[in-house]
């Protein structure tokens, strides 16, 4: 059996199967495999250069070629059907599908499945990644070793891979089953690693994922504020033997970075081991995330606000996320530049526009776009205009609702639904912020 690493994936897909896409690129993220996500919708002409020239191993499309009918009336919120089918007549010619041919129209979304076909789902499209990343003629040669792939699915790390990044620094109990499901898969890895023909077989990707259940693991611990599980000594010892036998493997020096994160009297350590990975990855849009993270190290350290805001620009040059537009729109209004200020702020809500037409909104971007006109309410509030006040409030609470309505509750945590309803309920306050501006006649409607 022949190994090699994947690099790097692009991942299309529809938005309606955003949670599959959810599934499979947290399994790359684990092993290690850089993941750029690309919206069946968005336009070319939007993307930045950073995005165009981004190099990957393999283009997967997570979607339907020809909407379902349940589908078509969520589809055409967005696109009508015959740019829809255009849209699929442009997929790049080389891309695998993650529904197979004949599965359509009865296939379920993989994230209701039951484990078993799960672990089959991503068995077979890891295979194809790797058969076409090698580029050999011999398929059957090329076979993702089967021990990795039921340690993720079956302690649901995609799942609390995810709900760390909607729900960060909540206390909640759902952060603390997050950590338990990341210590226990390091152990379930760990067991592998007796198997030196394993260890060998896997190389980079095994040993990438071993760091990555810690670096979970210890996240977890620190927004819970708890002692963390394990020692970040012999993890920055394990990370740099990681770079030292796989030079090429940049996610391993992005990695580093991620090992400091909890350790919050060290961005100087922290920032160091981004700008490494940054030599490799400078070029392409995976540096977004770089600098994003490098931007919130310097914020957090409070003695670096210049290089905070200039890491945040940079990956919005790199990549246009809500999360960096919103805090160079928060940048801008401190400075009190409001034209550009709320420049940033719409154009979050423009990028979630589609997703929050068809209700498909993920409780994060439904916090931003809360966030977003709560923001706008400030800088009107400070420009006297209260009218605008009143009119951006009213589109906040009505994002609030919004909580309740979207589908991607359901289909993620399925009967758990209403509990992260509940806790994204309380992540914004908006009562609050109505509170403080007291000045607004918010019974005038004139």
């Amino acid at each position: 059996m022949i190994m090699c690493t994947i690099r790097a994936v692009k991942i299309i897909h529809d938005i309606i199967h955003r949670t599959d896409y959810i599934f499979l690129s947290e399994f790359l993220r684990f092993i290690g495999v850089l993941v750029y996500e690309d919206i069946l919708f968005d336009r070319e002409a939007d993307k930045t250069s950073y995005e165009k020239k981004t190099q990957c191993s393999a283009c997967v499309f997570i979607g339907e070629k020809s909407p379902q009918e349940k589908n078509k009336e969520l589809l055409t919120k967005i696109v009508d059907e015959k740019e829809y089918a255009d849209l699929i007549s442009h997929l790049p010619e080389n891309a695998l599908y993650l529904y197979q041919e004949g599965t359509e129209p009865n296939y379920e979304l993989i994230t209701k499945a039951q484990k078993e076909k799960q672990k089959e789902f991503l068995q077979r499209i890891i295979n194809e990644i790797l058969y076409y990343t090698a580029q050999k003629v011999e398929r059957d040669q090329y076979h993702f070793d089967q021990d990795m792939i039921p340690i993720f699915v079956d302690n649901n790390l995609f799942l609390h891979s995810v709900t760390m990044q909607y729900y960060s620094n909540a206390k909640d109990e759902v952060i603390r089953d997050a950590r338990d499901a990341f210590v226990n898969a390091y152990n379930k890895l760990k067991k592998l690693e007796n198997d030196e023909s394993y260890a060998g077989r896997m190389g980079a990707h095994y040993r990438y994922a071993l760091l990555w259940t810690k670096v979970k693991a210890n996240m977890a611990c620190s927004y819970r504020n708890e002692v963390l599980y394990f020692s970040e000594e012999e993890m920055f010892k394990e990370c740099n033997s990681l770079i030292g036998d796989y030079s090429d493997f940049s996610n391993a020096k992005v990695l580093m970075g991620l090992c400091y994160e909890p350790l919050k009297k060290r961005t100087r350590d922290t920032i160091n081991a981004f700008s490494e990975a940054l030599i490799d990855l400078e070029g392409e849009c995976f540096a977004a995330s770089i600098y994003y993270w490098m931007g919130k190290r310097f914020e957090t350290d409070g003695r670096y606000p210049e290089q905070a805001k200039e890491c945040f620009r940079r990956s919005n040059r790199r990549s246009v996320k809500f999360r960096s537009l919103f805090k160079l729109g928060v940048s801008a209004r401190d400075e009190k530049k409001y034209g550009e200020a709320l420049s940033f702020f719409d154009t979050i809500l423009n990028k979630l526009q589609a997703k929050d037409a068809i209700e498909y909104t993920d409780p994060l971007e439904l916090e931003y776009i809360q966030k977003a006109y709560l923001q706008k309410c400030i800088i009107y509030y400070e420009c006297n205009r209260y009218d605008k006040v009143r009119e951006n409030m009213k589109l906040a609470e009505a994002a609030k609702e919004k909580i309740n309505s979207s589908r991607f509750f359901e289909i993620l945590y399925a009967n758990q639904a209403e509990r992260y309803r509940e806790l994204s309920q309380k992540r914004v306050k908006v009562s609050q912020f109505k509170g403080l501006m007291k000045n607004v006649p918010w019974d005038n409607e004139k």
